[in-house]
């Protein structure tokens, strides 16, 4: 068994649901049950969804596409906000300027 002494902790505890240091019978019985529903679980979503995926590439690479071009927008308008919050601020020290010296 492969990790670290914590993780392997972990997973004892996990199937010592009684804290008794031991796994008995029914522990044991437990946990491959409820691994083994797991991958029976994951068996049968995987057959079920057989021919159904078809397609999906397309929609990955649409969905990309779609991410990559909102990106790019947002950059641009970032952009333009900087640019036009940059000369909001000349304005405003301009404005500013004009009533401390006076009319």
């Amino acid at each position: 068994m492969k990790g670290t002494k914590a993780e392997i902790d972990r997973s004892f505890d996990k199937v010592d649901v009684d804290a008794s240091g031991v796994v008995d019978r029914y522990e044991f019985a437990a946990a491959v049950k409820d691994s083994r529903l797991a991958e029976l679980s994951l068996t049968v979503l995987m057959t079920q969804m057989d021919g159904k995926l078809e397609g999906m590439e397309k929609f990955f690479e649409d969905y990309k596409r779609r991410l990559e071009e909102s990106k790019a927008a947002a950059a641009m308008d970032l952009a333009n906000n900087q640019e036009a919050f940059a000369k909001f601020q000349k304005t405003a020290v301009l404005v500013f300027a004009f009533i401390l010296i006076g009319h």
